[in-house]
C-alpha cells in the first residue's frame, strides 16, 4: 500500500512538473507569445525606460515609465492590451516626477519622488 501511494506522488509530480508554467516562462495569453510592444516615438528624440511594474490580482499590469523626461503611466489588461478608457489611449498625463509607485488598498497609484 505505501508503494502504491508513493508512486501515485511521484506521477503526480511528474505531471505537474512538466505541464505546469515554470518561473520565468513567458505567459503566452500575455500579448503575442509573453511579449507586449509599444511604439513610444523615435529612440533618438524620446528616450524612455520602465522604473516601476505594478500589478493587479485580476491580471491588470501598470508600467510607470519616463519618456523624454517625464512620467508616465500605462495601464495594460491581462492580455496585454492597453486599457483605451485609462488616460489618454491607456496612457496617463505626464509628470514631471516619479520615482516610484504603488497601488492603495483602493485601486488608485499613488506616484512618488522627486522632480527632474
Amino acid at each position: 500500500m505505501k508503494k502504491v501511494i508513493l508512486l501515485s506522488t511521484v506521477l503526480l509530480c511528474f505531471l505537474q512538473f512538466n505541464y505546469a508554467q515554470h518561473a520565468g516562462d513567458f505567459d503566452p495569453s500575455f500579448g503575442t507569445n509573453g511579449i507586449v510592444t509599444a511604439d513610444l516615438g523615435p529612440k533618438a528624440e524620446n528616450p524612455s525606460a520602465i522604473t516601476k511594474v505594478l500589478m493587479e490580482p485580476d491580471g491588470t499590469t501598470y508600467f510607470l515609465l519616463i519618456k523624454s523626461g517625464q512620467y508616465v503611466i500605462s495601464k495594460r489588461l491581462a492580455d496585454g492590451s492597453a486599457d483605451m478608457s485609462y488616460g489618454d489611449n491607456g496612457y496617463s498625463k505626464p509628470a514631471k516626477f516619479g520615482r516610484d509607485a504603488a497601488i492603495q488598498p483602493d485601486g488608485k497609484i499613488v506616484i512618488m519622488g522627486g522632480g527632474l
